[in-house]
């Protein structure tokens, strides 16, 4: 195959139905949970099942409209920092161990991102 595949949520139901509504049908690859364990751990974004509902339970009351804000202004500067290392692999035919050095060094950039 090419890769796997990335989806791109724009409208509130389709970000309810996969990120509230149906989650446990979206689980994460062992792939993604391993990029992802470098930025956020064993939080809500990297875990699925009881693990993720628990989580869910908790953070609910953050998300502001403030919150969201910034959290889609990250979001986007990221998503630019992942297309380019994505670029970067399909030009020079890099393997999995170069995505994996990637992740490393954009979650390590995600701490010098600007604070709400």
């Amino acid at each position: 195959g090419f890769g796997p595949a990335f989806y791109i949520l724009i409208t509130e139901d389709a970000i309810r139905h996969i990120l509230r509504d149906n989650a446990s049908n979206y689980v994460k690859s062992d792939t993604t949970k391993e990029c992802l364990q470098e930025m956020f751990g064993d939080g809500i974004l990297n875990v699925d099942g009881d693990l993720w509902k628990k989580h869910r339970m908790i953070t609910t009351s953050l998300f502001t409209k403030d919150f969201v804000r910034y959290g889609a202004k990250v979001t986007a500067e990221k998503a630019e920092q992942v297309s380019s290392i994505l670029d970067k692999l399909a030009e020079t035919n890099e393997k999995e161990d170069s995505a994996k050095e990637e992740c490393k060094l954009l979650s390590s950039s995600s701490s010098s991102s600007s604070s709400m």
